[in-house]
């Protein structure tokens, strides 16, 4: 364990030392483990607690339990070699089954994320001191940037102004550090502020976007771009042609609710009639631009 990490769990196991005697009681050990980005579930921690004999649980040992609870929930990831713009598979193991998930997103739906980020923020001073802005299109750069939950947080007053009150916010220190206890509150700040602009984040977790997989990732930039106006639990998986059209439709529908004039018909979708598909994009380009004009 590097002395940098050593001194982050530090920092985070002397918030929940109150005593001040160097040393955290059982029950709030499944809490520092969290705030440390080690989700345990309530089982696994008292089983972890029936091995100590005091009630006191000291730094050192802390540390040990942390680590042994991060090495077996550290897992494989997978990128299969690829082109730039072509399908990217990422395959994750599951703390609750030994068996893999797969999923998968388009490098093009990457790089039109950061193109719209570094746009949509490139005035905001703080990003540009912390440097946070412009993001790099290469590899999992996106991703990264992500990881402190600070521009999670600015897009989400983006879309919807002063969701979030920024003063809230942790910023790195002098040296660009900034603890996992501080980037936990500030995902955790972002998360309930998707909340209330009406964006679903069921089995997304703050630890999620800590470690930048993925497919949470985006599913969120998703909503938090348009929020409030999808509601996801209307769109399916589009594993048949009726799957796809009811999607396409559902689509059209809420474009329209937003102010687009959208003359497209869903078969224009599912059989991507090109001229008709641009046509689309630049009603709900005007849109924005319209809302932009207004601010």
């Amino acid at each position: 364990m590097s002395a940098e990490t050593t001194e982050e769990y530090k920092e985070v196991f002397d918030r929940f030392d109150t005593s001040g005697k160097g040393s955290i009681t059982k029950n709030s050990l499944g809490d520092a483990l969290a705030a440390c980005g080690a989700k345990v579930p309530g089982f696994k921690v008292r089983d972890i607690c029936d091995g100590y004999k005091e009630d006191g649980i000291s730094f050192d040992e802390f540390c040990k339990v942390l680590n042994q609870v991060k090495s077996k929930n550290t897992f494989k990831e997978t990128i299969k070699p690829i082109e730039a713009k072509k399908k990217v598979n990422v395959k994750k193991g599951s703390d609750k089954s030994s068996e893999w998930t797969t999923h998968t997103y388009a490098e093009e739906e990457k790089l039109a994320f950061v193109d719209w980020i570094n746009f949509r923020l490139a005035k905001d001073e703080l990003l540009k001191k912390l440097g946070s802005i412009p993001i790099a299109e290469d590899g999992e750069a996106l991703f990264a940037a992500l990881k402190d939950g600070i521009i999670m947080n600015k897009l989400v007053n983006d879309s919807v102004e002063d969701t979030v009150d920024e003063r809230a916010l942790n910023l790195p220190n002098d040296q660009g550090k900034l603890s996992i206890f501080k980037i936990q509150e500030n995902q955790t700040l972002a998360l309930n502020s998707c909340v209330a602009i009406g964006c679903n984040v069921v089995n997304i977790g703050a630890e999620d976007l800590i470690q930048g997989k993925a497919h949470l990732c985006l599913g969120l930039l998703w909503q938090v771009i348009s929020p409030g106006y999808i509601n996801y639990d209307l769109v399916t998986a589009a594993a048949t042609d009726d799957d796809k059209f009811l999607n396409a439709r559902y689509a059209i529908t809420m474009a329209r609710k937003i102010g687009a004039r959208i003359f497209a018909l869903p078969e224009d979708i599912t059989e991507v009639n090109p001229k008709m598909i641009m046509t689309v994009f630049a009603c709900l380009m005007s849109v924005g631009f319209a809302k932009d004009q207004q601010k």
